[in-house]
C-alpha cells in the first residue's frame, strides 16, 4: 500500500495542475540514466538515460512501486548526466549529459513536483561526471567527466545553488567514476573510473577523499578497476557502497568502504554496467538496485534489493 507521504504528494500533483501522472508501470529499459533520493519525501527521483539507442527525458518516482509524472517543462532528453539531492534546500540538482544535438552545460533543478532550469554559467559542456552534496559544506560538488572531444576531465567544482565556484582539482582526470558523500567521516569518496587521451584509455582503481577543498588519495587496498559502476552512502550499515562497473570483463560485486578501507561484502550480483540506480530507500530500509547495461550492451530495467545478496524484485 502507498504511504501516506505518496499520497499526499499526489494530491499535491494535481492540485498544481501542472503535472500528470500514469498509472503505476515499470521504466523503460534503460542504461545511463540518473537517480536522486529526496529524504524528505521518502521518494527517489529517475531521469533520463538511454533505451535502444533512443535518449529519454522523463521522470520517474519509486515509492513502493514506480510512478511516471509528466511535468509542465523537463530537461531535454540526456544520458551520463548527473544528480544528486541538497538536503539544505531539499531539492534535487542536475547537471549536463549528452543530448541529441551534442554535450550539455545546463543547470536543472526538480522541487518533488517541477523542474525549473537555472539561469547560471558554470562548468563546461560533458557528460559521465559526478555530483555528489557535501552536507558539512552546504554545497554540491561536480568532477570530471569527458568532453565533446571524448577527452577526460579533472576540474572540480562546488555550487550554493545559485553560482557555481571552480576549485583547485589535484586529481587525474577521467569520467565514467563514482562518488558519493560519507556523512560519518564528513568528506566525499571517490572510485575509478576511466581515462581517455585519443586512443589511449586507461581504467583507475584508484580512491580518492574530498576532504574540506582538498583531494587526497587513499591508500586502501583497492577493488578491481572499473567504470560506469554505482556507489551510494547507506545509513543503516553508515558506510558507502560500491556495485558493478566494467573493467576487464563486466562486475557483479559489491564492496563497502568502511572506516577508509575496501571490504567486498558480496562477489556475484546482476552483473552489470552502464550506471546503474543504486540507492537506499528509507521506507522499506534496504539498497535498491536499477537498471544500467548487460553484457550482451543491452539497456535495463529491472530491480533488486540487497539483504546480504541481491534479490531480483517481482514487476509491479
Amino acid at each position: 500500500m502507498k504511504s501516506f507521504y505518496l499520497s499526499i504528494f499526489l494530491i499535491g500533483v494535481i492540485a498544481t495542475g501542472n503535472v500528470s501522472f500514469a498509472q503505476t508501470t515499470e521504466p523503460p529499459p534503460r542504461t545511463q540514466p540518473a537517480l536522486a533520493y529526496m529524504d524528505h519525501l521518502g521518494l527517489a527521483i529517475l531521469f533520463g538515460g538511454q533505451s535502444e539507442g533512443k535518449l529519454l527525458n522523463d521522470t520517474w518516482i519509486w515509492k513502493e512501486g514506480w510512478q511516471k509524472i509528466s511535468p509542465a517543462l523537463s530537461p531535454e532528453a540526456r544520458k551520463g548526466h548527473a544528480m544528486a539531492y541538497d538536503s539544505r534546500t531539499k531539492l534535487v540538482y542536475l547537471f549536463g549529459g549528452k543530448g541529441e544535438n551534442g554535450l550539455l552545460q545546463d543547470t536543472w533543478v526538480f522541487n518533488g513536483l517541477s523542474w525549473q532550469k537555472k539561469q547560471t554559467k558554470g562548468p563546461s559542456a560533458r557528460h559521465l561526471h559526478c555530483l555528489a552534496f557535501d552536507s558539512k559544506k552546504g554545497k554540491m560538488v561536480l568532477f570530471g567527466g569527458a568532453n565533446g572531444g571524448g577527452n577526460s576531465l579533472s576540474d572540480t567544482w562546488t555550487f550554493n545553488g545559485s553560482r557555481w565556484a571552480n576549485v583547485t582539482s589535484p586529481i587525474p582526470a577521467r569520467a565514467g567514476h563514482a562518488m558519493a558523500y560519507d556523512p560519518e567521516r564528513k568528506r566525499i569518496v571517490l572510485f575509478g573510473g576511466f581515462k581517455k587521451e585519443g586512443q589511449t584509455k586507461t581504467i583507475y582503481k584508484d580512491t580518492w577523499e574530498l576532504d574540506s577543498r582538498k583531494w587526497v588519495q587513499s591508500r586502501a587496498e583497492a577493488p578491481a578497476a572499473r567504470f560506469m559502476h554505482a556507489m551510494v552512502y547507506d545509513p543503516a550499515a553508515r558506510t558507502i557502497v560500491m556495485f558493478g562497473g566494467k573493467g576487464d570483463e563486466y562486475l557483479g560485486d559489491t564492496w563497502q568502504f568502511v572506516r577508509g578501507a575496501w571490504r567486498m561484502i558480496s562477489p556475484n550480483g546482476p552483473t552489470r554496467a552502464g550506471s546503474p540506480a543504486l540507492f537506499y530507500d528509507y521506507a522499506s530500509n534496504v539498497l535498491l538496485l536499477y537498471g544500467g547495461q548487460s553484457k550482451d550492451r543491452q539497456p535495463l530495467s529491472d530491480l533488486w534489493r540487497f539483504e546480504g545478496r541481491w534479490i531480483k524484485e517481482k514487476s509491479n
